[in-house]
């Protein structure tokens, strides 16, 4: 027989969590329910109920990393209560429902419904649905993930020198550089796998294959996500300075580097097998970070602390923004909005130079910005 909790005690006095869910909802069902309903994606539900146990990926002092993450953890966990406990001052009635013996499964699911219908508690959305994600790297230490204008930042993982974010084309993986090291992990923060021996890399359109830098000897080689099935030597960059990064064009034909054979670095294009080397942008000046358009018809690209513009032809070279402040690390945000940093805040613009706007403007410098609308 049903429990009987007054509804004005529900909340105050955890009867509707003691008496009346206790034997009609077992404690992963009650919080996931909670999770759902307070807002909470995917990979924030997992951080919380796994303890967040990939955090502090990246090696060095294990007793300060630890520390770091059980901080990281007290957070998240009071964060995500306080979400949770809002959420359940809307839903006192659906609690009194079940507790009155009425399915817990079609109240659940009436609630999760009118949840998703009328944007209950807010945020919301799985990390590959169409939330507009922007990672980037905080004080060079913390992967943030977070949904602007209006989203709480989440924190996806801490090392000592992170650097240079890809997102993979579903959204599901993520592809960074750690103190030199190439990484991969799922985008909920799991199953982190370093690609030892490479040192950059970025996703090929499908996101079956990644194209890296070798950590010695400039060569470029493709492999799984996990690391199985490396190629041979696709491109072997060892001439001059080397390659200094690397970007795939999402229509699955050209990689583009950065490479300085002799001279200065200057932007290349190449095949996916290799051939066809072409420089792009003339030497006397070194360029760096090049990041292809969406639709492959041009680069971004820093210059002199400006971002700068080209076509794939190396035609139409101009000048994006161009301030008193240093403007670095440029990434499409989508075709039409370019993400970058000046002074360490993260900034946009239209990709024809206008509406130049700081998107976030943080406590500690922030780097290296990647998005996929």
């Amino acid at each position: 027989m049903p429990v009987h909790c007054p509804e004005k005690d529900w909340a105050t006095k955890g009867c509707g969590v003691g008496d009346c869910f206790g034997e009609r909802l077992s404690p992963t069902d009650f919080f996931v329910f909670l999770f759902v309903g307070a807002g909470l994606d995917e990979s924030e539900i997992v951080a919380v109920v796994a303890g967040i146990g990939s955090m502090g990926w990246a090696g060095g002092d294990l007793t300060r990393q630890q520390r770091e993450n059980r901080n990281q953890h007290e957070i998240i966990v009071r964060e995500t209560f306080a979400k949770s406990l809002l959420f359940l001052e809307h839903i006192r009635g659906l609690v009194y429902l079940i507790c009155m013996g009425k399915n817990p499964v079609l109240v659940i699911g009436a609630a999760i419904v009118g949840a998703v219908i009328l944007g209950c508690g807010g945020g919301g959305g799985g990390v590959s649905g169409s939330t507009d994600y922007v990672y980037y790297v905080d004080n060079g230490l913390n992967i943030i993930r977070q949904d602007f204008p209006t989203g709480n930042p989440f924190t996806l993982g801490t090392g000592t020198a992170m650097s240079e974010v890809r997102i993979s084309p579903d959204k599901s993986l993520i592809l960074f550089v750690n103190n030199g090291t190439l990484y991969v992990v799922n985008a909920n923060g799991t199953g982190l796998t370093p690609l030892t021996g490479y040192r950059a890399g970025d996703w090929n359109s499908d996101g079956t294959k990644i194209f890296a830098i070798s950590s010695t000897g400039n060569k470029i080689r493709s492999m799984n996500p996990d690391g199985t099935g490396v190629s041979g030597d696709i491109f072997d960059g060892n001439f001059g300075s080397g390659i200094a990064s690397i970007d795939l064009n999402n229509q699955g034909t050209k990689i583009a580097i950065v490479y300085a054979p002799s001279g200065w670095f200057r932007i290349h294009t190449l095949n996916l097998d290799g051939s066809g080397l072409v420089a792009v942008t003339p030497d006397g000046s070194s360029r760096s970070n090049a990041r292809w358009q969406p639709d492959g018809t041009s680069f971004v690209y820093e210059m002199g602390g400006n971002i700068r513009t080209v076509e794939a032809d190396g035609t139409a070279d101009s000048v994006l923004a161009n301030t008193a402040a240093n403007e670095t690390m440029p990434s499409y945000r989508n075709n039409s909005t370019i993400l970058y940093i000046s002074d360490g805040d993260l900034w946009q613009l239209a990709a024809d130079g206008t509406g130049q706007a700081v998107l976030f403007d943080g406590t500690n410098p922030l780097s290296w910005p990647e998005s996929k609308s």
